[in-house]
């Protein structure tokens, strides 16, 4: 029997302290190359209503593949599964006033039940 307490779920992973350096300079160095050219840095929440990512002229995913869970009023949440669904909410709502183009970066987490994902790091 598995110790849960012990291991993490499928598809998942912990970075160990070289891995974590390595991510971050990595990170550094791209984000210096997008601020070089203009790119101002946003970020999006972990979660959205499921609608955000459930919008079929935006390229969704299927309901099955997404971690969804319940807010205290019943409305269906989902942790982010794709990045670009709430980039382009923020973009029509908070900056529907800036000249275009607009030139946002962004990085994040995105999580996704699927089985062609398992056992490897993503």
């Amino acid at each position: 029997m598995l110790d849960f307490k012990l291991h993490t779920p499928i598809g998942v992973g912990d970075l160990l302290p070289d891995e974590t350096e390595s991510k971050r300079i990595i990170t550094r160095k791209i984000e210096n190359v997008f601020e070089s050219y203009g790119y101002r840095a946003v970020e999006s929440p972990m979660f959205e209503y499921i609608e955000v990512f459930s919008d079929e002229k935006m390229g969704s995913i299927s309901p099955k593949e997404m971690f969804r869970f319940f807010d205290k009023d019943g409305s269906t949440l989902s942790l982010r599964s794709d990045m670009t669904p709430p980039i382009a909410r923020m973009a029509a709502t908070a900056f529907e006033e800036e000249p275009l183009p607009l030139r946002l970066c962004y990085y994040g987490n995105a999580f996704r039940d699927s089985k062609s994902y398992q056992g490897k790091k993503c």
